[in-house]
């Protein structure tokens, strides 16, 4: 995944990039060095999708 589409991940899901560096205990200015290549490791791709995943698992649910 390109850092173009995580960028684009992130705006669809309303998740800011330092709640991700939180939930990753990195500083904010860390995680964004990792966006500027084009391609993230494999490691770090399965980190910041795993940190997605716990960020939306405590948000409150959209009532119907």
């Amino acid at each position: 995944m390109t850092s173009k589409e995580f960028k684009q991940m992130f705006k669809d899901e309303g998740i800011f990039m330092w709640e991700i560096a939180r939930a990753l205990k990195i500083h904010e200015v860390t995680f964004g060095k990792w966006f500027r290549e084009d391609n993230l490791s494999k490691d770090r791709e399965q980190l910041v999708l795993s940190a997605i995943k716990e960020i939306k698992s405590h948000r409150p649910k959209p009532q119907a």
